[in-house]
């Protein structure tokens, strides 16, 4: 009686969905109250379900296969798997099972974690790396044409300042305007 309200403690103390199935069947023999919440509805309804029936159809194969093998193996760790809750929706899941023998049966114990909010954190993250990398080009574009608009008229006000300066083309008539266009052509190089 107390190793049975320990079990029972046990398994309903543990926030991850618990299946116990036989291994020889594939048929659920027990759950815990997490897995009728994941699965939307009540425990006794998954009771004899086969342990396929808990996955969406075109998953069946594939994991009842790996059903088998991991027995084999002694260790089931299946980090992309999807079950199909009784409303149809398909909700993504890490399972980690290991077969024990209770009472002399070989008996799967498996543990089904909802990474539904994991998945979308991930999500999250790459579509704000994809956003990061867009606004980089879009800065990287933005300066390399700012760059080229700047660049085309600053050429043409330091060439004409020089002109000025070096009065090329006759004196100035004032020593000031001489200095200024020193000024404009030192802003232009600097720019």
């Amino acid at each position: 009686l107390a190793s049975e309200q320990k079990h029972r403690a046990i398994l309903e103390t543990c926030t991850d969905a618990i299946l116990l199935a036989d291994a020889d069947s594939g048929r659920i023999v027990e759950v815990n109250d997490q897995a009728a919440a994941l699965f939307g509805c009540e425990a006794g309804d998954l009771i004899g379900r086969h342990q396929s029936e808990l996955h969406p159809s075109e998953d069946r194969k594939r994991l009842s296969r790996a059903f088998r093998e991991h027995i084999e193996r002694q260790r089931l760790l299946v980090p992309d798997a999807t079950i199909q809750r009784d409303d149809g929706r398909v909700v993504p899941v890490e399972i980690a099972a290991r077969p024990t023998r209770i009472a002399g049966v070989l008996t799967l114990v498996g543990f089904f974690r909802d990474v539904t909010h994991r998945e979308e954190r991930e999500r999250e993250l790459i579509e704000a790396r994809e956003a990061a990398l867009s606004a980089t080009h879009s800065k990287t574009t933005f300066l390399a044409n700012v760059s080229h608009e700047l660049r085309t008229p600053l050429n043409a006000i330091i060439g004409l300042s020089e002109m000025i300066g070096g009065e090329f083309l006759g004196p100035v008539g004032h020593p000031k305007y001489v200095e200024y266009a020193h000024d404009i052509r030192d802003s232009g190089n600097h720019l």
